[in-house]
C-alpha cells in the first residue's frame, strides 16, 4: 500500500511513520497484518496503538530511555564535587580522579569524563603532534632521582600565553619577567628563581644555586643540567662554553645541550611552564602589589607543586614530586622541596 517499510518511514519522519501504523491498524484491525505490511514487529504495532489510545499524538513522541532504577549511579554530591573541582583547577579527568582518590572518593577517569560532558565542561579540542613527527628517544630511566635536570628560562611577558590583564600587572608592579626553572626528570621536583634580565650571569647563578641547595641535603652524585642554546646558558661561544664547563666540573656537574631547533627534547620543563600559566600566573596574580609579595606567592605555588600536586606523567602514578623522590630516596629531607625563588639580578 505505502511501498515503504516502517524503518524507511522512520528515517523520513517519526511522527508520520507512527501515524501510518495506527491508520493501517484501523483499516486491518490486526496487529499481524500491519506488521507484515510495514515489515516490522507486531509487538511494536500493539505498543504504538496503545500509546495513541492513551495520549493521542503525544504518544508518538520519543520516550526517555533512562532506567527507573540506577543502583550504580554516582551520588549527586560526588558529581557536584567533580564539577566544582574542574572549574577550580581545570584539570583533566585522570588528575581529577587522583585528587578525589586522595580525598577518599574512588571514581574512574571514564566516569569523570562523562560527568564533565554532561555539564558542558569537556575540553573543546585536543592538541596533537604533526603527523609523522618523531621525537628523539632518551634513556631517562638510567638516571638516579635528583641527578639529571632540564633547565630553561620562561619569558612571562612574551604576550602569547596569558590574558592582557596579567601582563598589565607585570608592567604596573614592575615584576621580574624571566622565570628560571630546573626540573628533575625522574621525580618532577622543580626549583625556580626570577630575574629582570635574561643574562648568562643570571642563568649560571641559578644553576649553581640549585647545585648548592642539592648538596646541602646530601645529593652528592654528579649532576647534569640539560638546556637549550640560549645565551643565558652560554650560547654558541666556544670560549664562554669552555669557561662554563670548567666551573661546572668544579661543582661535579655537567652541562648538556639539546639539538638545535628541537625544544621537544626539553619536554619536561616546557610542559611545566604551561602549568605555571594555567595554575599560577592566570588565577593567582591579581592583587599582587610588590616584588616581595610576588616572590612569596611564587614560593607558595612551588611548594604546592612539589609537595601536594599529584602527577599523572610516566612512572609518577599520581604521586607528588616529593612522594616520588621519597620512594626512591627514603632518607630524603622534606625541606629539599622548599627552596625559595630568589631574585637573581
Amino acid at each position: 500500500m505505502f511501498g515503504k517499510t516502517y524503518r524507511q518511514l522512520l528515517r523520513q519522519n517519526k511522527i508520520h511513520a507512527r501515524t501510518v501504523v495506527v491508520m493501517l491498524y484501523e483499516q486491518y484491525k490486526s496487529y499481524l497484518a500491519v506488521a507484515k505490511e510495514l515489515k516490522m514487529d507486531r509487538h511494536t504495532v500493539k505498543k504504538l496503538v496503545t500509546r495513541y489510545r492513551e495520549k493521542q499524538l503525544d504518544g508518538f513522541e520519543d520516550l526517555s530511555r533512562r532506567p527507573k532504577h540506577s543502583p550504580n549511579r554516582i551520588r549527586e554530591e560526588i558529581e557536584q564535587e567533580v564539577v566544582e573541582l574542574r572549574k577550580k583547577t581545570n584539570y583533566g579527568a585522570v588528575r581529577l580522579a587522583m585528587i578525589l582518590k586522595r580525598r577518599g572518593v574512588k571514581i574512574s577517569p571514564t566516569t569523570i569524563k562523562k560527568i564533565l560532558k554532561r555539564h558542558g565542561l569537556s575540553k573543546s579540542h585536543k592538541v596533537r603532534s604533526v603527523h609523522g613527527y618523531k621525537r628523539t628517544p632518551h634513556f631517562w630511566d638510567d638516571f638516579m632521582p635528583l641527578e639529571c635536570f632540564q633547565a630553561d628560562v620562561k619569558d612571562v611577558m612574551d604576550e602569547k600565553s596569558l590574558p592582557p590583564e596579567v601582563y598589565e600587572i607585570f608592567r604596573a608592579k614592575k615584576l621580574p619577567r624571566y622565570q628560571f626553572t630546573a626540573i628533575d626528570i625522574v621525580t618532577r621536583m622543580r626549583f625556580i628563581s626570577y630575574g629582570f634580565e635574561k643574562s648568562c650571569i643570571n642563568g649560571m647563578n641559578f644553576i649553581f644555586l640549585v647545585i648548592a641547595w642539592l648538596r646541602t641535603f646530601g645529593i652528592m652524585q654528579r649532576l647534569f643540567f640539560q638546556t637549550d642554546w640560549g645565551e643565558e646558558f652560554g650560547g654558541k661561544s666556544l670560549r664562554k662554553l669552555a669557561r662554563i664547563e670548567k666551573m661546572f666540573d668544579k661543582f661535579n656537574a655537567e652541562l648538556l645541550r639539546i639539538k638545535k631547533g628541537a625544544p621537544q627534547e626539553n619536554a619536561y620543563v616546557e610542559r611545566v611552564h604551561k602549568s605555571d600559566d594555567s595554575e599560577f600566573y592566570i588565577p593567582r596574580l591579581r592583587g599582587v602589589e610588590s616584588v616581595d609579595e610576588f616572590l612569596k606567592l611564587a614560593h607558595r605555588w612551588n611548594v604546592f607543586y612539589n609537595l601536594e600536586r599529584p602527577h599523572s606523567g610516566k612512572n609518577m602514578n599520581g604521586n607528588t614530586p616529593f612522594e616520588k623522590a621519597k620512594s626512591l630516596l627514603p632518607t630524603l629531607n622534606t625541606r629539599i622541596a622548599l627552596m625559595p625563588p630568589l631574585l637573581l639580578d
